[in-house]
């Protein structure tokens, strides 16, 4: 099976990710990781069997919620020609998309649309975290537009994972 696997985070720092990615590599699969570049790190290297692109430099700097919503969306586009320039060249049957942020499932549309199948895995239930970090209230609209977002990637994708049924909960609400 060919697996990629996107999420906006340093693929060496993150353990789910690479425990996921690392156990496919070993039972065999053929696994891509798109993820992000610290200083120092190569652009595309082979760890364990598993192929990490690190196709976006991020320093953690953002002042604000525009400049780090602009480095989300920059990678998803990123990411977005990455998995269809791949998936042309050799398709994928799997895409395994971590979030945050849920929309960056999208970048796998034209694997979706080649039939492979897609995987939202929710890491963090989005406008709860924007609200508790912003302090915004409930019925504001950056928290309305997350909901939609979250529900819109989640309708997305083949199957959703979370990490515990509270979740799963107010992801079915």
């Amino acid at each position: 099976m060919k697996v990629c696997m996107i999420a906006y985070t340093f693929y060496e720092m993150d353990n789910r990710v690479r425990r996921y990615a690392e156990a496919l590599a070993q039972r065999g699969d053929k696994v891509d990781v798109v993820a992000l570049r610290q200083d120092g790190q190569a652009r595309t290297e082979v760890l364990k069997g598993v192929r990490v692109f690190r196709i976006q430099h991020r320093t953690v700097t953002e002042k604000s919620k525009l400049s780090y919503f602009a480095k989300l969306c920059v990678f998803f586009l990123r990411s977005l020609v990455f998995v269809t320039r791949a998936q042309l060249r050799e398709a994928y049957d799997l895409v395994h998309v971590h979030s945050i942020p849920d929309f960056l499932v999208f970048a796998a549309i034209v694997p979706k649309v080649a039939r492979s199948k897609v995987i939202l895995d929710i890491h963090d239930l989005v406008p709860e975290l924007y609200a508790t970090k912003f302090g915004a209230d409930a019925d504001s609209l950056g928290v309305k537009m997350l909901i939609g977002i979250e529900r819109a990637s989640a309708r997305f994708a083949d199957h959703v994972i979370v990490a515990n049924h509270i979740w799963q909960e107010r992801l079915e609400q």
